[in-house]
């Protein structure tokens, strides 16, 4: 089993384990080749369809050749959510849940406070892969980047996401300023507009 991490620092995690993120987008190497096809072409791609077939999925595009790209999870996959084992046991303690018997064997280790070092196999939740496409940054809709995490703001029709410390006036924007956060994208990504994998999927577990 793979393992998928998501940023802590802006609660990311806990927004797919209250169910509420289901969208994330990815850089992936795979994108690689829509890179070179456009330094090829000499100019953007303009992708008319996009199809997942068993790994791989299929560009079309209407100023190229079909394109296969292999992304790094396929569609149907399960995909342990990674923890810190210290986070995994202030949970079972917070939900009075059963205490994992293998924690105290990772007291020493790095994987206790980094989850950079945990085992997917130990991973209390899951994630269903249940769609796969390709798409430039900026090409999120609204809708999407709530998918992604974005909240509500304390003012009406104001968004932000958790520990930003400012709001935006729409989705899009607060999007933006997340993506551009370290341990997210980094500084630049959104003005980048980038290739990027956008998977979305269900907690299972």
């Amino acid at each position: 089993m793979q393992r998928i991490g998501f940023n802590d620092t802006y609660r990311l995690t806990a927004a797919v384990l209250a169910r509420r993120k289901t969208k994330t987008r990815r850089l992936e190497k795979c994108l690689d080749k829509l890179y070179e096809a456009e330094e090829r072409l000499g100019e953007p791609l303009v992708i008319s369809e996009q199809q997942v077939v068993n790994e791989y999925l299929v560009l079309t595009k209407t100023n190229a050749h079909i394109l296969y790209l292999k992304p790094r999870y396929k569609l149907g996959e399960v995909v342990a959510v990674a923890q810190s084992y210290k986070s995994i046991f202030e949970e079972s303690l917070n939900y009075a849940l059963p205490r994992y018997h293998w924690l105290d064997d990772h007291i020493d280790e790095k994987g206790f406070e980094n989850k950079m070092f945990v085992k997917a196999s130990e991973m209390p939740h899951q994630i269903e892969i249940t769609g796969i496409r390709v798409e430039r940054l900026q090409d999120i809709t609204d809708k999407d980047c709530i998918a992604e995490g974005i909240i509500n703001g304390m003012a009406i029709s104001m968004y932000t996401f958790p520990n930003a410390g400012l709001q935006w006036g729409n989705p899009r924007a607060a999007f933006a300023a997340l993506i551009d956060k370290p341990g997210v994208g980094g500084k630049g990504t959104w003005e980048r507009n980038p290739w990027c994998v956008a998977y979305t999927f269900k907690l299972i577990n």
